[in-house]
């Protein structure tokens, strides 16, 4: 078992890794240097969700999974079900219900795809590299 130290570390490596996969998936796009980066984080995010959750449970996130081993180790818990509800609720203090983080997350989601599909669409039809 790791000492508490390395767990702190690795606690605070995977929130600053969980924020940035946020942050890359609903902004990336805005930046044409950042649009290839966002769209391999969305399809990884995608992955995760859709195709690993298909047998873990749809909104699976690889992420989660490890940070949750981690805080559990540092005796945290009882944890939410998701990254998202843990910082709107735990960090941010917001009561809301975890049925109401998931139809924010999928809506945010769906809103990101859709604007990723679309500008895919428009750099291809006007050939922008």
């Amino acid at each position: 078992m790791a000492s508490p130290g390395i767990l702190i570390v690795q606690d605070l490596a995977l929130s600053g890794l969980h924020l940035a996969v946020i942050g890359i998936n609903c902004l990336g796009w805005i930046h044409p240097s950042t649009r290839r980066l966002q769209r391999f984080v969305l399809l990884l995010t995608a992955l995760s969700w859709f195709v690993l959750g298909a047998t873990r449970g749809w909104g699976y996130c690889v992420l989660t999974d490890w940070q949750w081993d981690v805080k559990h180790s540092l005796g945290q818990g009882p944890l939410p079900p998701s990254y998202i509800h843990y910082l709107i609720h735990t960090v941010m203090g917001v009561p809301i219900e975890p049925f109401w983080t998931d139809v924010l997350t999928v809506s945010v989601f769906a809103a990101v795809v859709g604007i990723t599909i679309g500008q895919v669409y428009r750099e291809r039809k006007l050939k922008i590299p």
